[in-house]
């Protein structure tokens, strides 16, 4: 929303500068990118807006949708994921044919693909940005739900890099390991005191246990 408020300042001040790009879908027009300029437009109280009219294939159209979509700064890799698997459904498109389309390499698309296998909470964790892409691989290799839950709530509450989420999961969760999860958290700056200097606390509340 945010960015939209910034986009009708814009809009107010000097116009749609770019052309929204839209397909004749019988007597309408189907906006294949500017949906965001439209939304935009709509608020700052434009009755119209600059279009340019192409003739696409479907396969065209998500093509074009995806170079709209996929390479914008903000665009988060849990959306991709599910974008990607909407190709191979809907459109019967391989995982190389998608590389292609988007001038990705096949492991990046494969890559992408396997967010999709995550447990939920982590694919939403990483789809709101509580964790970046580097940490929800590292705990993906978690298969106890309790234990992932519990490790993502520490990365959560001290935002860990990938490569701490590493150190964690290989040092606590190693087969046949039945001692409870112990984050040794790095000094990033905040109050935290070290695993190892801590008396044990409760998850949830983070009172000393007796």
């Amino acid at each position: 929303q945010e960015s939209i408020e910034d986009l009708v300042g814009s809009i107010k001040q000097g116009g749609i500068i770019e052309p929204l790009a839209v397909r004749a879908v019988g007597d309408r027009f189907e906006i294949i990118a500017g949906h965001r300029r439209i939304t935009a437009a709509e608020a700052a109280g434009l009755i119209e807006v600059p279009c340019h009219v192409v003739e696409a294939t479907q396969e065209q159209v998500e093509t074009m949708k995806i170079h709209e979509n996929l390479y914008r700064v903000d665009v988060n890799a849990a959306d991709e994921a599910e974008h990607y698997s909407r190709l191979i459904k809907d459109m019967k498109l391989s995982p190389t044919k998608i590389a292609r389309m988007t001038n990705r390499s096949d492991g990046y698309v494969r890559d992408r693909l396997h967010i999709l296998e995550y447990e939920p909470a982590l694919r939403e964790a990483l789809r709101q940005g509580r964790v970046n892409l580097a940490v929800s691989k590292e705990l993906k290799r978690i298969k106890d739900p309790a234990k992932l839950q519990e490790m993502l709530g520490y990365a959560i509450g001290h935002g860990i890099t990938g490569a701490v989420a590493r150190k964690w999961v290989d040092e606590n969760i190693t087969e046949g390991q039945e001692s409870g999860f112990v984050a040794d958290i790095p000094d990033q700056g905040g109050d935290f005191t070290p695993a190892s200097q801590q008396e044990a606390q409760c998850f949830y509340c983070m009172e000393p246990l007796r």
